[in-house]
């Protein structure tokens, strides 16, 4: 009830967690096409070749068929370059070209950013990306295996420390979201959570995505129809662990 926002009293009983808050501003008060005009070197970080789509102006991955943001069809779209919103928060950006580049923080450290997902999943979806390094996507990591390893591992435990903090540990949350024993302990629950990579994104900066269930029901509907977690673009993390650990 309270997803189809068909009712009151499930509205009145769903929680959400607040987002973390700090009094940080802009590091670069201007858009990212003027960071670029200041900084030549930065335009290939800047950048993504991706699809834009016509309808609702969403930065799509160039595999795609249709837009994941509208469902759009997107089969005859041009790539083009867009703007690299990640690399953006990355280097603090006032704002892109449509909005500002502003983030629902879950946590930070000098070399992680936690975030919750724009296109959020299910009521806990956060990407976790790198600040200290840009990597287009996640075939880099296989040049340097084992520091590769070391980066998706750190992405892994910042994403469950905000997880585990912030939401498992939150009774009203894990109440609105699972019975009862559904879970034998934190780290049974950690072991069903979606993360994950797209093998080819959208988003030309190395994130980590960490989907945790329940998944909303239009999502798990886009799921049946082979809409979500693509086969081909969606690699699970023990995927890509597996595999940078095969090359050390």
């Amino acid at each position: 009830a309270y997803f189809a926002s068909q009712s009151a009293e499930g509205e009145a009983f769903y929680h959400r967690v607040a987002q973390q808050r700090n009094q940080a501003g802009p590091r670069f008060k201007g858009s990212v096409a003027e960071l670029v005009a200041a900084n030549p070197d930065l335009v290939q970080q800047m950048r993504n070749s991706a699809k834009k789509c016509v309808a609702c102006g969403k930065s799509n991955a160039t595999i795609l068929a249709f837009c994941n943001a509208c469902g759009q069809d997107l089969r005859d779209t041009e790539e083009e370059y867009t703007e690299n919103v990640c690399m953006g928060f990355v280097y603090g950006v006032e704002h892109g070209c449509r909005y500002p580049l502003t983030l629902s923080l879950r946590a930070e450290d000098p070399g992680v950013l936690v975030y919750d997902d724009l296109l959020a999943r299910s009521s806990c979806h956060l990407n976790a990306i790198p600040t200290d390094c840009h990597l287009p996507d996640w075939r880099h990591l296989l040049r340097h295996p084992t520091r590769g390893l070391q980066l998706m591992r750190r992405l892994d435990d910042a994403c469950w420390s905000a997880v585990q903090s912030q939401f498992w540990e939150c009774d009203a949350w894990r109440n609105t979201n699972f019975r009862d024993g559904a879970f034998t302990s934190a780290e049974d629950f950690r072991s069903q959570i979606y993360a994950g990579v797209n093998a080819v994104p959208s988003q030309f900066q190395v994130h980590l995505q960490y989907i945790v269930p329940p998944i909303s029901p239009s999502d798990y509907h886009q799921f049946l129809m082979g809409k979500r977690l693509m086969k081909n673009r969606w690699l699970p993390l023990e995927y890509v662990i597996s595999s940078l650990e095969a090359l050390e």
